[in-house]
């Protein structure tokens, strides 16, 4: 990755770097796709070119607020990424990292395109350059999937948006914050009562 250095509106500089994905990547289609990411109005805010979010560099760790930008074309993508306050030795890095893995940054899609199926060209056509994103870690998937277990859908996205309201971190401040999905160490015996008001579901 290359660093980079952008400036904000008033002045201030911000730390970036680029990332480069596996083409295509066609980030429209990823946008779209986190759109509809369970608990994503909470944690995630889209815009024309990218979204913002908090993330945590490693377990643990404080959040950080991080913009995502598409730069580049379809066959060769570039991301910017640009975190708020200044950036430790290594985070650069834990950050490029996870962001990698929950957008599937590296998936190499191109095979699907050589594949002879006449009832799967529409789709491919339609889609093509799509790398499906990811919850940001294995624990969030793992709730995602017993909040979902016999729940209807949109139901089981306002189980988890009230979890990440009641227990997550908070990152920024005022109206223009963030929270993150709980770790495993916030949701112990302590938060059993927002557990239960949150699922209304005693087993789960």
């Amino acid at each position: 990755h290359r660093a980079l250095l952008r400036r904000t509106a008033t002045g201030a500089s911000v730390p970036s770097f680029a990332l480069s994905p596996a083409p295509p990547l066609e980030f429209d289609h990823t946008l779209a796709a986190l759109a509809h990411f369970p608990a994503s109005a909470v944690t995630r805010r889209l815009q024309a070119d990218g979204f913002r979010q908090a993330w945590r560099p490693a377990p643990g760790a404080d959040p950080r607020l991080v913009t995502v930008r598409a730069l580049g074309t379809v066959e060769r993508p570039r991301l910017r990424v640009g975190v708020d306050g200044t950036l430790a030795e290594g985070e650069r890095a834990a950050i490029a990292r996870t962001l990698g893995r929950a957008l599937a940054l590296d998936l190499d899609v191109r095979p699907l395109e050589q594949v002879d199926d006449p009832a799967f060209a529409p789709v491919l056509a339609a889609l093509r350059g799509y790398h499906p994103p990811r919850f940001t870690t294995p624990f969030e998937a793992a709730c995602w999937t017993l909040v979902r277990q016999r729940t209807p859908h949109r139901f089981a996205e306002a189980t988890m948006a009230r979890i990440v309201e009641a227990l997550g971190a908070y990152a920024g401040g005022g109206d223009a914050g963030f929270r993150l999905f709980p770790e495993p160490a916030d949701l112990g015996d302590a938060s059993r009562p927002v557990l239960l008001a949150a699922t209304n579901n005693t087993r789960k």
